[in-house]
């Protein structure tokens, strides 16, 4: 057999198939069904914490939990919604995924402030946090990335008015998308 043959028989049987990426142009119920399976659970995630933080807060007015505890306690579930918020950036701007025209700088600019958020949060942390604020009996410091925060907000909220979702948590239950493919077609040819 001439050498150049074993050459490519040898080739082929160690050469790999590449994976292939699937990229998809999604259409507008599409693209509200993978916001809401995006952001349903986030939505959940950060109305745990909230209910977290708020029974904390009781303790420590019931004085059941000191100062120093409760900043602590407000660090970690900063740390919590920071993995969180970057969590939904990378879902958003999945290069597998393309957002219809109308919302993809939306998005874009939703995952933006989601990284600047969870950026704030674990800086804050890093540089002390609440739990320092509590021990040295500061004033409590501002939530962090708060601006970007109401910049999520309304981002969020002009995302679900472009595909014609019902306003935050009410397409959700138990942290799952609860609308049906037939109820966001009906949603958005209203």
């Amino acid at each position: 057999m001439p050498e150049n043959q074993n050459a490519s028989k040898e080739e082929s049987e160690g050469a790999k198939p590449e994976a292939s990426i699937v990229i998809k142009q999604m259409g507008s119920v599409e693209a509200a069904m993978r916001y809401l399976d995006i952001i349903c659970p986030s939505n959940r995630d950060v109305n745990n914490q909230d209910d977290h933080v708020n029974q904390k807060w009781e303790l420590v007015n019931r004085g059941e939990l000191t100062n120093q505890e409760f900043g602590r306690s407000l660090d970690k579930s900063l740390l919590s919604d920071s993995a969180g918020a970057t969590g939904v950036a990378k879902a958003l701007t999945d290069p597998k995924f393309i957002w219809p025209e109308n919302v993809r700088p939306l998005v874009t600019e939703l995952a933006a402030a989601n990284m600047e958020i969870a950026s704030a949060m674990r800086e804050f942390v890093r540089s002390g946090g609440y739990t320092v604020a509590s021990q040295q009996n500061m004033p409590w410091p501002d939530w962090p990335g708060k601006d970007a925060i109401q910049r999520m907000k309304d981002k969020a909220s002009a995302i679900r008015s472009a595909l014609r979702l019902p306003p935050r948590n009410e397409g959700c239950t138990n942290g799952q998308r609860a609308l049906t493919t037939d109820q966001i077609k009906a949603l958005q040819q209203n």
